[in-house]
């Protein structure tokens, strides 16, 4: 197998992995944001076209910062963590994880290390991944079934 078909396949492996954690966000965003359609809109566009992993991050937090206490990406659950405080911390901590283990696995099966150019490439993939699940799952909570 050729190193680029290595990191589609450990990619998607890993993605597997996360899916209830995604289920788990898009159904907190259903709740936190009926009818803002638009901010997840504008997470996926985000995500989508980027080449960056901040641009991701510095649009939720910008989200975050502009909501109002208790609600939309502020809206805390029941251990008190707001919704878009809670995506930042998945995305740059428990996606970095699964970056590294998508690279490393590559990395020992094709003997060559990831470059960090490849590393920034894994790591925007899962993100878009995660936040495709997510708005998957927020589509399915606003419609009204919770699948």
């Amino acid at each position: 197998m050729n190193r680029e078909m290595a990191f589609v396949r450990e990619l998607a492996m890993q993605a597997d992995t996360f899916y209830s954690e995604s289920e788990g966000f898009g159904r907190w965003a259903a709740r936190a944001l009926p009818g803002k359609r638009a901010q997840i809109t504008g997470l996926e566009s985000i995500a989508n076209s980027s080449l960056k992993i901040s641009d991701v991050l510095d649009y939720l937090k910008k989200q975050t910062a502009k909501a109002k206490a208790g609600k939309e990406w502020r809206q805390q659950d029941k251990a008190h963590k707001e919704l878009g405080h809670q995506l930042i911390t998945f995305i740059r901590d428990d996606l970095r994880v699964k970056r590294d283990a998508v690279c490393n696995s590559v990395g020992d099966s094709t003997g060559q290390g990831a470059s960090e150019f490849e590393k920034q490439q894994v790591f925007l993939a899962l993100i878009r991944e995660f936040v495709r699940q997510v708005a998957a799952q927020y589509e399915l909570g606003v419609s009204g079934h919770d699948g």
